[in-house]
């Protein structure tokens, strides 16, 4: 996604936030590292990847599996 698609609807009447904003942006990109195949998006086919996704999804909302 665009940089300029998720700012475009921000207004700045703070220029120490507008320098905070800046300073946070130029430190994540020292921090960048490529996506890995594995890290991907994708279909999970392994049942037992799949029920361990669930309990900690679920997890999250206070269900116990």
């Amino acid at each position: 996604m665009a940089t300029s698609s998720i700012i475009e609807n921000i207004c700045v009447n703070n220029p120490q936030f507008l320098e905070d904003y800046v300073e946070f942006l130029e430190e994540s990109q020292k921090n960048y590292r490529p996506i890995r195949e594995e890290e991907r998006s994708g279909v999970i086919t392994d049942k037992v990847e799949t029920l361990d996704f669930m309990r900690k999804a679920l997890a999250k909302k206070g269900i116990a599996l």
